[in-house]
């Protein structure tokens, strides 16, 4: 039996390009020299403001327990529908040399709004919506196994060169509250089965399908 890859639909690239392209002129870069990089959903005023990963990798911690609840991917924009709880839960971080703007969310809604960019905005957070879900789907009443799976399924969807940046046990660990010693029993032996490829500690590929039990 295949195993299930509990992973959302896809991104909607075209609708996340038509957004950028109308708002990046307005934006200012953020310098990600560094290797962890503090991204505020508070601008300098005291304003909201929208956060656009052009290109690289976001890590969204959640604050109550410093747990990393996702991982996202370049393009993607994150602030447009928060709340001041939405500011206080979550803290984002770009790694190093991702390519990030900031700019306030009045502007990228007056923008979307002169642009007719509305319909473009609903599909980019229908699949937001669908990736919360996922997550929840993911972490409640699931297996270790199932979880593990999941992750791997989920780090493999990372593109190659962040990827190569990420060790998968941490990458595990980091989202989860499993037994460090389960995780590396469960990748070892998934390792010597053939299913996945890690090199240097790196997820290089998944080559098969996972077996539905462990």
């Amino acid at each position: 039996m295949e195993d299930k890859a509990f992973t959302p639909g896809e991104k909607p690239f075209e609708s996340i390009r038509r957004l950028i392209d109308v708002c990046s002129p307005h934006g200012t870069f953020v310098d990600t020299h560094s290797d962890m990089v503090h991204v505020s959903l508070t601008g300098n005023n005291g304003e909201q403001v929208v956060i656009v990963l052009l290109e690289g990798v976001m890590n969204i911690f959640r604050n109550s327990d410093q747990l990393l609840y996702a991982v996202v991917s370049g393009p993607t924009f994150i602030g447009v529908l928060a709340s001041g709880y939405r500011k206080e839960i979550n803290t984002f971080c770009a790694l190093k040399g991702s390519k990030v703007l900031t700019l306030p969310r009045d502007t990228v809604i007056e923008l979307v709004t002169k642009h007719g960019l509305v319909r473009e905005l609903i599909d980019y957070y229908r699949y937001i919506i669908d990736y919360q879900s996922y997550i929840a789907d993911l972490m409640i009443s699931r297996t270790t196994y199932e979880i593990v799976c999941g992750l791997l399924h989920e780090l493999a969807l990372l593109p190659i060169e962040s990827r190569k940046k990420i060790s998968v046990s941490n990458y595990i660990l980091a989202r989860t509250h499993l037994a460090r010693s389960g995780v590396m029993k469960m990748l070892a032996d998934l390792r010597l089965g053939g299913y996945i490829e890690i090199q240097n500690g790196k997820l290089k590929g998944i080559i098969k399908n996972f077996p539905a039990k462990y």
